[in-house]
């Protein structure tokens, strides 16, 4: 509520912007987790002119390039490519957004190419590209998308070797990538890659057996 008062300021700083358009994605999220998916859809595209507008006058922005990843990633999801969590089955509706959030992180890639971060958020695109092809039945296309985000998840797990997100993410990587190949009939790899997300999955819990 108190966004009114300052987005439209022109001394707001692209951070506070970026801040408010993740503020308007999180609401959305507890949304969907509530099972309100219309509401949770309308509350983040809601947020997308803001977006747009800032965008537009800072297109090389890195806040603003990392909300803008997060924000259609996430509409994409609530529309239809999410595999976990409730979604609106407008799979042909979630195409736009996957390729937005695809753009944007390949633009927030450009002018850093081993930062971290920015290869954390282009990661998370590729995973909704490749959540969106697996579902419409290119499960070709889908293998590459998850082949090429593992890659990125075991690159960033080993820059970053107590981060337990960074270590998580490569287990999350090869079950997209094992459920991929085998849609693709490619069975003996998908179960090698399911037993190596497993087999990471036991490390991270034998090193961390309260969960913490």
């Amino acid at each position: 509520a108190l966004q009114a008062g300052y987005v439209g300021r022109p001394e707001t700083s692209t951070e506070a912007l970026s801040d408010a358009i993740d503020m308007r994605v999180s609401k959305g999220e507890l949304r969907q987790r509530l099972g309100r998916m219309n509401e949770a859809v309308q509350i983040i595209r809601e947020a997308l002119p803001l977006l747009e507008s800032a965008l537009a006058r800072h297109p090389e922005d890195y806040f603003l390039l990392t909300s803008a990843i997060g924000a259609h990633g996430v509409l994409a999801r609530m529309l239809g490519t999410s595999v976990a969590n409730a979604n609106l089955g407008r799979l042909a509706d979630a195409r736009q957004h996957v390729d937005a959030a695809l753009l944007h992180a390949r633009q927030l890639l450009a002018p850093s190419p081993n930062n971290v971060e920015s290869l954390n958020s282009y990661a998370f695109a590729l995973g909704e590209r490749g959540n969106w092809l697996a579902q419409t039945g290119d499960a070709v296309a889908a293998v590459a998308a998850f082949t090429e985000q593992t890659a990125i998840r075991d690159r960033n797990a080993a820059s970053k070797p107590d981060d337990a997100q960074f270590r998580q993410q490569r287990v999350t990587a090869r079950g997209n990538l094992a459920g991929a190949l085998g849609m693709a009939g490619r069975h003996a790899e998908a179960r090698r890659t399911m037993d190596e997300a497993l087999a990471l999955a036991a490390q991270m819990a034998a090193a961390d057996p309260g969960n913490q």
